[in-house]
């Protein structure tokens, strides 16, 4: 049985997660629910992880399992409508995007953003950040901003192709727009299109060298492409940047892992749980 407190576990699982360490979030949301099998907000991260990794069967049960626990988490029954119709079925994906419509209007949201920056918040509220960067753009077209913060909507609802477009608006209206550069890196990221994303976490480095996390999202890109060297070097950069980076250290040994170098990994390793243990 895990031996910390199950919250402890949870706020690891959220930190990876926003760093887009997808198995190690997993990990930690499975200790958290193993220290409290009623932590529905840990089956409901959990559920987004297993999303992100497009493993939409079993983030469904996720889903279930937090409906189960709070009948009225509109979020839960937005993202298990998400999986249905990426798994095709289209009906059940339309009664939950209803009934989490039914809910989020009468205010029965459950759960809240366990992330201050609202990277987490997913739910279909979404909608009216639209409307008003809508309404931004309708009053200024060349104004490079709301086109961003749009982008920025459909990146935390995982919509790529929307997220893409806009950044793109951004960036040809303000092409040293480093933020955009990156958001669209990410989401170039999140569809999995790595040389893409690799190529946008360049540029949004050579306009702000100091980003952290473009070094980090930039190494998670090289892994995927299992350019395991140049991720080692974006991982380096990123903790030289933020020596407290855990999720940095933790991907890193998971690449060195990859290529033999044990004892680099079990350094890495052992980096992570100090760092997280704090």
């Amino acid at each position: 049985m895990p031996s910390e407190d199950p919250k402890t576990y949870y706020k690891r699982g959220v930190a990876a997660l926003n760093k887009g360490s997808y198995s190690l979030a997993i990990s930690e949301f499975d200790n958290a629910i193993l220290a409290d099998d009623k932590y529905f907000e840990a089956y409901y991260q959990r559920g987004i992880a297993y999303f992100k990794k497009g493993e939409f069967e079993i983030a469904v049960q996720d889903f279930s399992s937090a409906i189960e626990l709070k009948p009225n988490f509109a979020q839960a029954y937005y993202y298990r409508g998400m999986a249905y119709e990426k798994l095709g079925r289209k009906d059940e994906a339309i009664m939950d995007f209803e009934k989490s419509k039914e809910l989020n209007s009468t205010g029965k949201i459950i759960s809240k953003s366990q992330d201050k920056k609202g990277k987490l918040d997913l739910s279909p509220k979404y909608d009216k950040a639209v409307v008003k960067f809508n309404e931004a753009i309708s009053l200024n077209p060349k104004d490079p901003v709301p086109y961003n913060r749009r982008g920025d909507v459909y990146l935390r609802r995982m919509e790529y192709k929307k997220a893409i477009s806009d950044f793109t608006k951004a960036i040809e209206l303000n092409p040293k727009y480093s933020e955009a550069y990156h958001n669209r890196a990410m989401a170039y990221l999140g569809d999995e299109s790595y040389e893409l994303a690799i190529k946008d976490f360049t540029r949004s480095i050579e306009l702000n060298p100091v980003n952290s996390d473009a070094y980090y999202y930039r190494g998670i890109s090289y892994s995927n492409l299992s350019r395991n060297e140049e991720a080692i070097a974006d991982f380096t950069k990123a903790i030289e940047l933020n020596p407290q980076d855990a999720t940095a250290y933790y991907m890193r040994s998971k690449v060195y892992r990859s290529i033999g170098k044990e004892v680099e990994a079990e350094m890495d390793y052992r980096k992570y749980k100090e760092i997280v243990r704090k």
